[in-house]
């Protein structure tokens, strides 16, 4: 019997740790679109991620008429390529599906986003490689 690593949305889906993102996904019309033949990396966000954000934040961003900035802060959460943490140097950075770039940072054989964010569990999928993280990445403002 083979074993088959799970495609990024099963991986989502079955954590319970990650409700918040799958509604989020799921309320921007997303989940097919990572479910399909990739490879992505996505940085996915805990619930406690969620949580950190103000208050009201998630409530708002999953009304219809915010869909457009929810999808903005999710595309921020994928990188189209299979990113492994072996090939990733600090300071490296990396063009995500809203064209902006995050910032990897390795120190001491641990992975952060942008600085601050710490990446918790790295669980490899059949379309890529998904990165737990314990903060939501937020696009830099347009300047």
């Amino acid at each position: 019997m083979m074993y088959r690593k799970k495609d990024i949305v099963k991986i989502a889906v079955g954590s319970p740790d990650h409700t918040t993102l799958v509604a989020a996904l799921t309320q921007a019309e997303y989940v097919n679109d990572i479910a399909n033949a990739g490879p992505f990396t996505v940085f996915a966000p805990t619930n406690a991620a969620f949580d950190k954000l103000p208050a009201g934040t998630v409530e708002s961003l999953m009304k219809p008429e915010n869909k457009d900035k929810l999808r903005e802060i999710l595309e921020y959460h994928v990188s189209v390529g299979g990113y492994k943490q072996d090939y990733l140097t600090d300071g490296q950075t990396i063009n995500q599906a809203n064209l902006k770039n995050i910032t990897i940072n390795i120190k001491d054989g641990k992975m952060m986003v942008n600085g601050t964010v710490n990446v918790v569990a790295t669980v490899p999928a059949s379309n890529g490689i998904v990165y737990v993280i314990d903060q939501v990445l937020l696009p830099p403002a347009e300047k």
